[in-house]
């Protein structure tokens, strides 16, 4: 629990943390000739409070081979990329143009996809502690809480100075598997030593650290894999080493912006979060102004909607207003089982009230309504409709609000075949 707790607050510590860094990869196959190298210089940035991450990678050499045939890689060419609470940012290499000059773009993509998803292939700085910063402390945080556990008892701890070690060999069907931990409280209670092995692979981690305004940070990380195969071997390293590094320094204002990335105006902009394709001229796409819930909230004033509603016949009853095109099937559909239910809603003191969405002609609608025997108020939409779309919350269409006696909405946006449901659960809870 000392290191856990220990190594926790080391984390929390690291307000902001900028630096340079030179990367090393090496991968060989065995069975296929495979040979594989990349070198690259990255400069990075993280602020906690932001909960935002830059870096730049610049390949510094590449080779790839695979029997005795050189062979290009989308990986080189990965370069830079910022990672923030609501959005990552991916910037690469997209092709040539026509003249033969490397055209780039920027991916958009939720926090959690694109480029947090490449794992080890990105740069944050944070997951070089112990492979998943903090997963460290929930994991030894789980042994802790977890220690009458049979399962979890197999593991021997013993501590020699400021170094814990913890260490696990149990045999599974026959198969040794061996796992080693060695964490430093003189430096964080940091991970300095990871190896762990079984009948066909090895892998063998060794972390460096460095003190800075109180806290430690990354010096070097060395990486080893083999895994054992019958026909030869797959060995992959990666080593990385940090310079330069400031810590709980005020950083720039633009550190998090798209131009830190190198991004420039003509370069594409592939935004999967709005779903849009555009040329960046200095200023990224909006995505569309999503209407708030109305959930728990007053509902809004009957205004520009052409209809009247009695106090006397809405006094103490529940209202559902539901808005609809008649152009559209769904809608229609709608009202037409509304309609079959107006006597039964009746009786369980509730009004129903219908807004058709979109300006149509007036004589088509009142013909519509008289045709299939509507005998709730039907109103329309004869002001700005974009503006009262928002104002209702309305995001598709037929759209459903059910409100208590008071007026408070209670449900919104749910199908026809859920209304009496959410009837029941309302009258029950009045």
């Amino acid at each position: 629990m000392t290191v856990a707790l220990r190594h926790k607050a080391n984390l929390e510590s690291i307000l902001t943390w900028k630096g340079e860094a030179f990367e090393e990869r090496r991968t060989t196959k065995k069975v296929d000739n495979y040979d594989y190298m990349l070198d690259s210089k990255l400069t990075f940035s993280y602020d906690q409070l932001q909960n935002s991450v830059r870096w730049n990678r610049e390949p510094q050499e590449f080779r790839a081979e695979s029997k005795g045939k050189s062979f290009s890689s989308t990986f080189s060419w990965y370069n830079s990329a910022i990672i923030t609470e609501n959005a990552s940012y991916t910037y690469l290499k997209s092709g040539t143009d026509q003249n033969g000059n490397i055209t780039f773009r920027v991916i958009i993509d939720e926090p959690y996809k694109g480029v947090r998803k490449i794992g080890n292939k990105g740069f944050d700085p944070r997951f070089f502690f112990s492979d998943g910063g903090d997963i460290t402390y929930k994991r030894l945080m789980f042994l802790y809480e977890n220690a009458d556990n049979p399962k979890l008892t197999e593991r021997h701890i013993k501590r020699e100075g400021d170094l814990v070690i913890m260490t696990l060999e149990k045999t599974v069907e026959g198969v040794i598997r061996t796992e080693r931990q060695v964490f430093d409280l003189s430096a964080g209670g940091n991970l300095v030593e990871f190896y762990n092995s079984g009948s066909t692979y090895e892998n063998h981690r060794e972390y460096e650290y460095e003190e800075k305004s109180g806290v430690w940070i990354l010096k070097s990380y060395k990486r080893l894999n083999i895994t054992h195969r019958e026909d030869g071997s797959h060995r992959s390293t990666r080593t990385i080493k940090w310079s330069n590094s400031v810590v709980n320094a005020p950083l720039d204002e633009d550190e998090f912006t798209i131009e830190k990335l190198g991004v420039k105006h003509g370069d594409y902009i592939q935004d999967n979060k709005i779903g849009k394709l555009y040329r960046y001229e200095g200023v990224l796409a909006e995505a569309p102004l999503r209407p708030k819930s109305l959930t728990g909230k007053p509902l809004p004033q009957f205004e520009n909607f052409n209809i009247q509603i009695s106090s006397q016949n809405t006094k103490d009853k529940m209202l559902l207003v539901c808005f609809w095109d008649m152009q559209q099937r769904p809608s229609r559909n709608c009202i037409m089982q509304l309609a079959k239910q107006a006597n039964q809603l009746k009786q369980k003191s509730l009004t129903v009230v219908a807004v058709q969405a979109s300006k149509v002609d007036k004589n088509a609608l009142n013909k519509w309504i008289k045709r299939n025997n509507i005998s709730f108020n039907v109103g329309m939409i004869e002001g700005n409709e974009e503006k009262i779309h928002f104002t209702w919350g309305l995001q598709s269409l037929p759209w459903l609000i059910l409100t208590d006696k008071e007026r408070i909405v209670r449900a919104e946006g749910f199908g026809i075949n859920e209304l009496n449901e959410k009837i029941t659960m309302l009258t029950e809870n009045q």
